[in-house]
């Protein structure tokens, strides 16, 4: 199967003082409880970017050490390729996301550990690395990775799904 990875800078957000922001992580949470959230303003925004109404939100705070990646290493899809689903992601701080630009053929599997681990494994095309506060676009067969903390210091996510 061919997965197309693609990602479209979208703009910028206004920058956060991130040392304010009191270290969370609160997953896939449904967009109508936005407003229970801290930075709920940012990521209303971030879901006004959507192609489709957002439906769940991800807000990660975290305190990072220098070389300490942000999430499970290597390349890889937040859903199976076979899930349509659009994303709007926007990272700061000491580690950014990094996303494969390009065509990559790999054999699929309705196992995400495993289509993960040969993705990670055949990957060589040119990548973009996030700035600061850039917005990105994305969808379900668009390759990423985080990269590890270039320092000791705080990381910020905030990513909308359709």
């Amino acid at each position: 199967m061919k997965l197309i990875s693609q990602a479209t800078s979208l703009g910028y957000l206004e920058p956060i003082d991130l040392p304010t922001l009191d270290a969370t992580w609160h997953k896939n949470v449904s967009i109508k409880r936005v407003d229970d959230y801290p930075l709920s303003q940012q990521i209303k925004y971030l879901a006004s970017l959507l192609p489709r109404p957002a439906k769940l939100f991800d807000l990660k705070i975290q305190d990072l050490i220098e070389g300490e990646l942000p999430c499970l290493p290597g390349w890889h899809l937040d859903t199976g390729p076979d899930k349509e689903a659009h994303y709007v992601l926007m990272t700061a701080g000491v580690s950014r996301t990094e996303f494969a630009l390009g065509e990559l053929e790999v054999t699929y599997s309705n196992n995400m550990k495993v289509l993960c681990h040969e993705i990670d494994r055949l990957v060589q095309q040119p990548s973009k690395q996030l700035n600061d506060f850039e917005i990105i676009g994305y969808n379900n067969t668009t390759i990423h990775r985080g990269t590890p903390a270039i320092n000791s210091g705080r990381r910020l996510l905030i990513r909308v799904t359709d």
